[in-house]
Protein backbone atom coordinates (compact mmCIF):
# COMPACT_ATOMS: atom_id res chain seq x y z
CA UNK A 1 0.00 0.00 0.00
CA UNK A 2 1.24 3.38 -0.97
CA UNK A 3 2.26 5.94 2.10
CA UNK A 4 -0.69 8.42 0.93
CA UNK A 5 -3.23 5.77 1.49
CA UNK A 6 -2.31 4.93 4.31
CA UNK A 7 -2.01 8.12 6.02
CA UNK A 8 -5.55 9.16 4.60
CA UNK A 9 -7.26 6.39 6.05
CA UNK A 10 -5.79 7.48 9.27
CA UNK A 11 -7.50 10.70 8.94
CA UNK A 12 -4.40 12.87 7.89
CA UNK A 13 -3.91 15.28 4.96
CA UNK A 14 -0.31 15.57 4.02
CA UNK A 15 1.37 18.50 2.75
CA UNK A 16 3.40 19.02 0.02
CA UNK A 17 6.62 17.79 0.44
CA UNK A 18 10.39 19.14 -0.75
CA UNK A 19 11.04 20.64 -4.20
CA UNK A 20 13.18 18.45 -6.09
CA UNK A 21 15.35 21.01 -6.04
CA UNK A 22 15.74 21.20 -2.58
CA UNK A 23 16.49 17.78 -2.36
CA UNK A 24 19.13 17.82 -4.75
CA UNK A 25 20.57 21.00 -3.23
CA UNK A 26 21.77 19.15 0.19
CA UNK A 27 22.57 15.96 -1.25
CA UNK A 28 24.68 17.61 -3.34
CA UNK A 29 26.18 19.65 -0.61
CA UNK A 30 26.48 16.00 1.41
CA UNK A 31 28.19 14.53 -2.04
CA UNK A 32 25.89 12.15 -1.53
CA UNK A 33 23.21 10.71 -4.26
CA UNK A 34 20.21 9.57 -3.18
CA UNK A 35 18.21 6.52 -4.25
CA UNK A 36 14.65 7.20 -5.80
CA UNK A 37 12.96 5.55 -2.60
CA UNK A 38 14.40 8.27 -0.44
CA UNK A 39 13.97 11.28 -2.85
CA UNK A 40 10.06 10.04 -3.88
CA UNK A 41 9.58 9.82 0.25
CA UNK A 42 10.69 13.53 0.81
CA UNK A 43 9.00 15.03 -2.27
CA UNK A 44 5.29 13.73 -1.27
CA UNK A 45 5.80 12.99 2.22
CA UNK A 46 8.44 14.26 4.11
CA UNK A 47 6.99 17.95 5.31
CA UNK A 48 3.71 16.45 7.22
CA UNK A 49 4.72 17.62 10.83
CA UNK A 50 1.85 14.72 12.66
CA UNK A 51 4.12 12.16 10.94
CA UNK A 52 7.63 13.35 10.49
CA UNK A 53 8.22 15.57 13.65
CA UNK A 54 5.21 14.80 16.29
CA UNK A 55 7.46 12.10 18.42
CA UNK A 56 10.53 10.97 16.39
CA UNK A 57 12.04 13.27 14.51
CA UNK A 58 12.69 12.25 10.32
CA UNK A 59 15.22 15.14 9.79
CA UNK A 60 14.83 17.42 7.03
CA UNK A 61 16.81 18.12 3.76
CA UNK A 62 18.76 20.92 5.34
CA UNK A 63 19.52 18.59 8.85
CA UNK A 64 20.83 15.86 7.01
CA UNK A 65 24.26 14.99 7.86
CA UNK A 66 27.12 12.35 7.58
CA UNK A 67 28.22 10.37 10.49
CA UNK A 68 30.17 7.18 9.94
CA UNK A 69 29.78 6.47 6.13
CA UNK A 70 25.64 7.01 6.46
CA UNK A 71 23.63 9.73 5.62
CA UNK A 72 21.50 10.14 9.26
CA UNK A 73 18.00 11.47 8.34
CA UNK A 74 16.12 10.29 11.48
CA UNK A 75 16.55 11.21 15.30
CA UNK A 76 15.21 9.55 17.97
CA UNK A 77 13.04 12.13 20.28
CA UNK A 78 15.62 12.38 23.19
CA UNK A 79 18.72 12.23 20.79
CA UNK A 80 19.66 8.94 21.81
CA UNK A 81 18.83 7.06 19.11
CA UNK A 82 20.02 7.71 14.59
CA UNK A 83 18.75 6.03 11.62
CA UNK A 84 20.59 6.13 8.52
CA UNK A 85 21.91 4.79 5.29
CA UNK A 86 25.00 3.51 4.48
CA UNK A 87 26.53 5.47 1.71
CA UNK A 88 27.45 2.86 -0.03
CA UNK A 89 24.16 1.40 -0.23
CA UNK A 90 22.38 4.45 -1.82
CA UNK A 91 23.26 3.00 -4.97
CA UNK A 92 20.05 0.59 -4.60
CA UNK A 93 16.92 1.54 -5.15
CA UNK A 94 15.65 1.38 -1.81
CA UNK A 95 18.30 0.35 0.42
CA UNK A 96 18.22 -1.18 4.01
CA UNK A 97 18.26 1.58 7.16
CA UNK A 98 20.27 0.88 9.75
CA UNK A 99 20.32 2.59 13.55
CA UNK A 100 22.87 3.86 16.09
CA UNK A 101 23.08 4.89 19.43
CA UNK A 102 24.58 8.81 19.34
CA UNK A 103 26.92 7.85 22.21
CA UNK A 104 30.40 7.24 21.41
CA UNK A 105 31.40 4.79 19.90
CA UNK A 106 29.12 4.78 17.13
CA UNK A 107 28.25 1.52 16.37
CA UNK A 108 25.45 0.79 13.06
CA UNK A 109 23.22 -2.26 12.64
CA UNK A 110 20.58 -2.77 10.00
CA UNK A 111 17.23 -2.61 10.83
CA UNK A 112 14.88 -5.19 9.47
CA UNK A 113 13.54 -2.84 7.05
CA UNK A 114 13.84 -1.02 3.42
CA UNK A 115 13.61 2.55 3.34
CA UNK A 116 10.48 3.06 2.18
CA UNK A 117 8.88 0.35 4.52
CA UNK A 118 10.96 2.20 7.81
CA UNK A 119 9.77 5.64 6.40
CA UNK A 120 5.90 4.46 6.83
CA UNK A 121 6.36 2.28 9.61
CA UNK A 122 7.55 5.62 11.12
CA UNK A 123 5.26 7.85 10.31
CA UNK A 124 2.28 5.48 11.58
CA UNK A 125 4.66 5.24 14.83
CA UNK A 126 5.00 9.06 15.27
CA UNK A 127 0.82 9.53 15.18
CA UNK A 128 0.39 7.01 17.42
CA UNK A 129 3.08 8.12 19.85
CA UNK A 130 2.60 11.98 19.53
CA UNK A 131 -0.57 13.45 17.17
CA UNK A 132 -3.61 11.44 18.30
CA UNK A 133 -5.34 11.86 21.46
CA UNK A 134 -6.85 8.56 22.45
CA UNK A 135 -3.55 6.61 23.54
CA UNK A 136 -4.99 3.11 25.27
CA UNK A 137 -2.70 0.95 26.18
CA UNK A 138 -2.34 -2.76 27.56
CA UNK A 139 -0.51 -6.12 28.18
CA UNK A 140 -1.45 -8.88 25.89
CA UNK A 141 -0.53 -12.50 25.47
CA UNK A 142 0.37 -14.28 21.91
CA UNK A 143 -3.80 -15.47 21.45
CA UNK A 144 -3.98 -11.77 21.52
CA UNK A 145 -1.89 -11.08 19.02
CA UNK A 146 -2.74 -12.97 16.45
CA UNK A 147 -6.35 -12.08 16.68
CA UNK A 148 -5.35 -8.53 16.03
CA UNK A 149 -2.82 -9.28 13.23
CA UNK A 150 -5.45 -11.56 11.78
CA UNK A 151 -7.70 -8.27 11.02
CA UNK A 152 -4.72 -6.08 9.95
CA UNK A 153 -4.56 -4.21 6.75
CA UNK A 154 -0.98 -3.50 7.82
CA UNK A 155 1.59 -5.26 9.57
CA UNK A 156 4.71 -4.08 9.67
CA UNK A 157 7.58 -5.83 11.85
CA UNK A 158 10.82 -3.63 12.79
CA UNK A 159 13.23 -4.76 15.65
CA UNK A 160 10.90 -6.32 18.37
CA UNK A 161 7.89 -4.01 17.24
CA UNK A 162 5.20 -4.17 15.04
CA UNK A 163 2.83 -1.47 13.82
CA UNK A 164 -0.10 -2.69 12.77
CA UNK A 165 -3.31 -0.99 10.96
CA UNK A 166 -6.91 -2.10 11.67
CA UNK A 167 -9.05 0.51 10.45
CA UNK A 168 -8.40 3.68 11.90
CA UNK A 169 -6.77 2.80 14.33
CA UNK A 170 -2.93 2.30 14.53
CA UNK A 171 -1.43 -0.30 17.09
CA UNK A 172 2.26 -0.20 18.20
CA UNK A 173 3.25 -3.55 19.85
CA UNK A 174 6.31 -3.85 22.09
CA UNK A 175 7.37 -7.46 21.74
CA UNK A 176 8.40 -9.42 24.71
CA UNK A 177 9.05 -13.37 24.80
CA UNK A 178 4.92 -14.33 26.12
CA UNK A 179 3.42 -11.30 26.63
CA UNK A 180 3.35 -7.85 24.73
CA UNK A 181 2.85 -3.94 25.08
CA UNK A 182 0.32 -2.68 23.38
CA UNK A 183 -0.12 1.04 22.63
CA UNK A 184 -2.88 2.28 20.90
CA UNK A 185 -4.36 5.48 19.02
CA UNK A 186 -6.92 7.09 16.38
CA UNK A 187 -7.70 10.45 15.55
CA UNK A 188 -10.88 9.40 16.16
CA UNK A 189 -12.62 7.49 20.05
CA UNK A 190 -12.31 3.97 19.92
CA UNK A 191 -12.42 0.79 22.38
CA UNK A 192 -9.62 -1.19 21.80
CA UNK A 193 -11.32 -4.42 23.82
CA UNK A 194 -13.22 -4.61 20.67
CA UNK A 195 -10.99 -5.64 18.28
CA UNK A 196 -9.07 -8.26 20.48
Amino acid sequence: MEHGHILNKVGISLTEGYKAQVIDKYSKSLNVNLPISIKDFYRKYANTFECTESFNKILSPEEWYIENDRLVFAEENQGVVLWGVEIARLKEDDPIVQIATSSEPIEWHNEDLVFSTFSLFMMLYNLAMGTFNNLQELDIDNNRLNTIRERAILDIYDNQMRIILIDDIIIAVMLGNDNHHLIANSKDSFDISEYL
